[in-house]
């Protein structure tokens, strides 16, 4: 049951914002568990993904800016269209 809860944790943690990664992994550390550092090892993972993650796109917005650009005024507009359309469904 131990490794279920560690496994949902560490599902959890995986998506929980990058501010919120960095506190679970210090609690994480001083915390004892059944399987020393593999929980930890995996969390690192995650956040060096993450960062990686931040890099790629900083580097896309630098050399694509029209494109960035493009990309987030889509963004906005496709998002003002879904709104309306659940308003819309939402008022029927």
């Amino acid at each position: 049951m131990i490794y279920i809860a560690l496994f949902l944790f560490l599902c959890v943690y995986w998506v929980a914002p990058f501010p919120i990664q960095i506190i679970l992994l210090i609690i994480d550390a001083f915390v004892p568990d059944p399987i020393p550092a593999i929980d930890e090892i995996f969390m690192m993972l995650a956040i060096v993904n993450r960062i990686k993650k931040y890099v790629a796109i900083s580097y896309f917005i630098k050399t694509h800016k029209i494109l960035t650009a493009l990309l987030l005024i889509v963004g906005i507009v496709g998002t003002v269209f879904a709104v309306q359309g659940l308003i819309g469904l939402i008022m029927r």
